[in-house]
């Protein structure tokens, strides 16, 4: 069990790392060739993005929990089914928003914060994502759903492929035809047009399932309904730390100016790929834990769990003794200022105090997705995000100025621990209830 967990583990938090370091190279190359003015935007658009991609993780993870737990049922017409219907969903959700997004993004980006030259460069760049929604959708989509099939290897492969690719567009569109941000969103949407078509090639040629597209639906408003509720979890996941940074960023002009925005844009450089390391782990382990339910057999089921959460505990003692020795240069390859260098080591070492509690957070959520706790996986997942980020966002600063904004981030991850540690007290003495009556 631990060769096969290792197996399935290892290539999702490689995949997750590098989907996560998407945002980091674009903020490398941006920040030195347009400085702070262009991390601040980058960093303010980023949420459109991030909502586009956090789509198609949402479905394409819960779609590859059904998918998993029809075949540990042995219901291998059922499993095809989901997939397919799954891929149709991409194509319906990456045209939707398109459109709807395309309409509103004036409106979202004046929202975030974005005024003058930074609404100009933020506007630049969202322009271009939203051309590249449906490719961005489906590319962050099929990866959990390689993964789901067996494929975790070439779910691993497409990833490090796309991210050659974008760096590769990046330097050219932006040091030889110097495109500015709009060539860093280029890059951006090119590298998940590739990642998308390897993806569904790679699909259609291990399951075949387009061949049997006529069994699409058989259940299909059931099935359909099933993917997006098991998909709500991944989905909020994906988009937890984006809507933490749109109140972060907020928070950071009130407090802070247009530098502690910057600051804070590299700070979620270092943070967003470190959280997805850790993510990888539930991620990896998912589709397992979602087998075995599926089969019934809760032996194996735990045997997954603890595996997983000794192989998280030593990733995250890891990342932190990490982010320790490599904090006071990252801030120089942004191409900041020395005054915004100084405040990034001052935040980032309050940040990181995250890392060892972060990882946890993400694999509970995981781990309540896979056995389908809908209730429970809703709870952990919008409780952080739109409850205890943005309370302590709030609260913090008004005490401690800035750093009140560093220390939200170890605050919220202590806080869902003692939140999921207190649930499921309240869960096992349910239970005992219910066996004495």
């Amino acid at each position: 069990m631990n060769k096969l967990l290792i197996k399935n583990c290892v290539p999702a938090i490689i995949a997750l790392t590098l989907t996560g370091l998407y945002s980091v190279i674009d903020g490398l190359f941006i920040g030195n060739a347009q400085g702070d003015n262009g991390l601040a935007a980058i960093n303010i658009a980023w949420p459109v993005t991030a909502l586009i991609t956090a789509a198609g993780t949402g479905m394409g993870t819960g779609g590859s929990i059904l998918y998993a737990s029809f075949c540990g049922k042995k219901k291998q017409k059922a499993a095809d089914s989901v997939l397919l219907q799954t891929q149709i969903l991409f194509l319906i959700t990456g045209i939707a928003l398109l459109l709807v997004l395309g309409i509103c993004k004036d409106g979202l980006l004046s929202l975030f914060g974005a005024k003058g030259i930074i609404f100009r460069l933020a506007e630049q760049y969202t322009k271009v994502i939203l051309l590249g929604s449906l490719f961005q959708v489906v590319g962050a989509g099929v990866i959990p759903l390689l993964r789901s099939i067996g494929m975790a290897v070439s779910a691993m492969v497409v990833t490090i492929i796309g991210m050659i690719i974008n760096m590769t567009a990046n330097a050219i569109f932006l040091f030889v035809f110097h495109m500015g941000i709009r060539g860093t969103a280029c890059g951006t949407v090119l590298a998940q047009s590739v990642v998308c078509v390897a993806g569904l090639f790679l699909i259609a040629k291990k399951t075949g399932v387009w061949i049997r597209c006529a069994m699409v639906w058989q259940q299909s408003v059931y099935r359909i309904g099933r993917i997006l509720s098991m998909g709500v979890a991944s989905f909020g996941v994906a988009m937890s730390a984006t809507i933490v940074l749109i109140f972060t960023n907020r928070q950071c002009l009130r407090y802070g100016g247009t530098k502690a925005v910057a600051v804070y844009a590299v700070i979620s450089y270092l943070v967003f790929p470190v959280q997805s390391l850790l993510q990888g782990v539930g991620e990896g382990a998912l589709p397992l834990m979602s087998f075995a339910y599926g089969k019934g057999d809760q032996k194996e089921l735990r045997c997954i769990k603890r595996g997983a959460k000794f192989l998280l505990a030593g990733l995250s003692i890891l990342v932190f003794v990490a982010a320790a020795f490599s904090i006071p240069v990252i801030g120089t390859w942004f191409g900041m200022s020395k005054t915004g260098c100084q405040l990034f080591v001052h935040g980032m070492k309050i940040s990181a105090l995250a890392f060892c509690m972060m990882g946890f957070v993400k694999f509970h959520i995981a781990e309540q997705s896979a056995i389908q706790n809908v209730k429970e996986t809703f709870l952990l997942t919008y409780g952080e995000s739109l409850l205890l980020a943005p309370g302590l966002l709030f609260l913090l600063p008004i005490k401690l100025g800035l750093d009140g904004i560093w220390w939200s981030l170890p605050g919220t991850a202590a806080g869902m621990l003692l939140f999921y540690y207190l649930l499921q007290k309240g869960n096992q003495a349910k239970e005992m209830r219910n066996d004495c009556e």
